[in-house]
């Protein structure tokens, strides 16, 4: 039934990763992608790509929805209050918001953001004006239409 090559997913994941990991990078924010160590007390922004699901629609035409997440963070905390911008996590939203834009995949195509779908902004609760870090996450969902095997 399927007539998508071993390679597919991989070549989408690594091109959705290398688009933001430049942007946020040329921002000069320090990019992880999930699961990757890094330093709490810096300012990050972390890639995640979860969910994917392809359909195939017809013999030779395939649909991809493509959740990509950014997660958001920032150093906060008492001690910083006079030290560091304490709105800065919206300037992270707004530079992560930035990035989701067309992505051009070789040989397959382009993705696009689905129309029906906001970008979606999730700022957790915090429970103490002393937490570390202050975080946010932005949500975007790619489609892909696609007929190749590649």
């Amino acid at each position: 039934m399927s007539n998508l090559s071993p390679e597919f997913n991989r070549k989408i994941i690594s091109t959705i990763i290398s688009h933001f990991h430049e942007g946020i990078r040329l921002n000069n924010i320090t990019p992880y992608i999930e699961g990757e160590l890094r330093e709490q007390m810096t300012e990050w922004m972390e890639i995640r790509v979860a969910d994917f699901r392809s359909r195939q629609i017809d013999s030779d035409q395939w649909v991809h929805r493509i959740p990509v997440n950014i997660l958001c963070s920032t150093p906060s905390g008492q001690d910083l209050v006079n030290n560091h911008d304490i709105y800065r996590v919206e300037d992270l939203i707004g530079i992560a918001q930035s990035l989701f834009t067309g992505i051009h995949i070789e040989e397959i195509g382009c993705m696009s953001l689905d129309s029906g779908i906001d970008l979606r902004v999730f700022r957790p609760r915090q429970s103490e004006a002393d937490l570390n870090l202050k975080q946010a996450s932005v949500t975007g969902v790619y489609l892909l239409r696609s007929s190749r095997t590649q």
